[in-house]
């Protein structure tokens, strides 16, 4: 395994706060739905993990209310969704579907795309949302649990049992390949004793790419491409066709738990 990072794990990153009692997860946080592989994952490892649980709360004219059967008011109008032929999000909530009566619905399916998925309507497939399942009316589509010393933890397991295979601050900037031999040709991060940079050749029968989007979408010559020899690759134009989602993730520690006044205890929002 070849990390341009000097850690292991990509997006999925666990910050470890003295300020706080749980670590702080900077990417991936929950495990959606059953993801029996994720949680057969976590056992082997033995860390500990939980359904998360709690109540939905949204804000209306400055107030925060009950969000009543949030999730079954979503699947309301995204089973209304007909995935033939493909179209954007945006031009199926055109369509107004479900009518007046669903309009509040609509808006709030709305925001939970961009929210929950991070995505642009006019851009995210309808028919991909529709094949996720409906978030209303299957359970494991509604399942979320937490890893309690953090996502990190599970990369951190992983990568003890092959710790040997591992090469950190290893940045790619060309794969030459073709069937059955692969070379790739990297930049290592620290310099050597005498200061001068340092170069590392792989040769493999096979290579994962596990780039993120952006890196594969840049184009030579751009900061972090990586230059495939030969290219177009067979999945070129599948990668040039996606799009990422873009997502801001502000984490808030509170001195202590809070409520809302007469509606009990806030442990959740939406």
């Amino acid at each position: 395994m070849v990390e341009a990072r000097g850690r292991t794990g990509g997006r999925i990153h666990s910050h470890l706060d003295p300020h706080s009692p749980i670590p702080v997860e900077l990417g991936a946080e929950f495990i959606h739905g059953e993801a029996t592989s994720t949680r057969r994952l976590l056992d082997a490892a033995r860390l500990p993990h939980y359904d998360a649980d709690g109540q939905q709360w949204r804000g209306q004219n400055g107030r925060l209310v009950r969000a009543e059967k949030y999730l079954d008011r979503l699947g309301r109008v995204s089973r209304l969704i007909d995935p033939t032929p493909d179209h954007s999000f945006a031009e199926f909530l055109a369509q107004k579907p479900g009518g007046p009566r669903m309009a509040q619905d609509r808006a709030r399916l709305d925001r939970f795309v961009q929210s929950f998925h991070g995505a642009d309507p006019a851009v995210i497939s309808a028919k991909s949302l529709a094949q996720q399942g409906n978030p209303g009316g299957d359970e494991t589509v509604q399942r979320t649990g937490r890893v309690i010393p953090g996502y990190g933890a599970v990369v951190s397991w992983l990568a003890s049992q092959v710790p040997d295979a591992i090469a950190l601050g290893h940045v790619v900037e060309r794969v030459e390949w073709e069937p059955g031999a692969v070379r790739a040709h990297c930049r290592i991060d620290e310099p050597d004793a005498a200061g001068s940079p340092q170069h590392a050749v792989i040769d493999a029968r096979a290579v994962i790419v596990t780039l993120p989007i952006g890196v594969m979408q840049a184009a030579a010559g751009e900061t972090a491409a990586v230059v495939f020899d030969p290219d177009p690759l067979p999945i070129r134009r599948a990668v040039n066709l996606m799009e990422p989602g873009v997502v801001l993730r502000v984490p808030l520690l509170v001195r202590e738990r809070f409520s809302t006044r007469n509606t009990g205890e806030l442990t959740g929002y939406a």
